[in-house]
């Protein structure tokens, strides 16, 4: 019964996760439209959303206790929480983006098929998606303290994130070792250099991850 209501719930919360970014973070994007146009590059970052929504799902998942009504209650305001989070860093990504390509609109880069762009953006998410799950190593589930815990996670969540980026931006300074970022993927379009950001940022959320457990 419970391995049927959890697992129910959480591809509800997958669909609603993939709306939140559909209307929230990435609202420039005709996302349904772009992907029956055969759209590889809206298609990957559909699939990462789709894939750190179910991260973060099964960390809640994982952190709850029992099977009532407050933990449904848990899982949705620890969902909630993740998916502020994962908006608020692609507002980030989006401003720095301008910022290096004077203002141009990475939403609009990436509806015109940039696929170098959309590999590093979904890296970043899913590394997000793994920092934002690590709040649960450190706080005990409790229906009592719930508005507490939700609030750790949000702190919590962020700590982890801006410890992440940290990390990937030097590990990316040593792996990618005199090449231009900026360059290579923004405006060349370099699909190698794009991938190895990407597996260099889960690879770095990864391990502080585990360390964290």
């Amino acid at each position: 019964i419970g391995m049927l209501a959890y697992g129910t719930y959480g591809l509800l919360l997958i669909k609603v996760g993939r709306v939140i970014q559909d209307k929230v973070a990435l609202h420039h994007l005709e996302k349904t439209v772009l992907i029956k146009e055969q759209n590889l590059t809206i298609g990957i970052i559909d699939a990462a959303g789709a894939i750190a929504t179910a991260i973060i799902i099964r960390a809640v998942l994982l952190w709850v206790d029992g099977l009532d009504i407050s933990t449904f209650i848990a899982i949705t305001c620890g969902f909630i929480v993740a998916q502020a989070v994962l908006v608020l860093v692609t507002r980030l990504r989006e401003r720095k983006y301008a910022k290096n390509n004077q203002e141009d609109c990475l939403q609009e880069a990436l509806s015109n098929g940039q696929l170098a762009l959309a590999i590093r953006y979904s890296g970043q998410v899913i590394s997000t998606a793994l920092a934002v799950t690590a709040a649960s190593h450190f706080l005990v589930y409790s229906p009592e303290t719930l508005v507490i815990n939700l609030m750790g996670w949000l702190v919590f969540g962020i700590i982890m994130t801006l410890l992440v980026a940290l990390l990937t931006s030097l590990a990316k300074r040593l792996v990618l070792w005199g090449i231009n970022l900026v360059e290579e993927v923004d405006q060349q379009h370099n699909i190698g250099v794009a991938s190895i950001e990407m597996a260099t940022s889960i690879a770095i959320a990864m391990i502080l991850s585990a360390l964290m457990a």
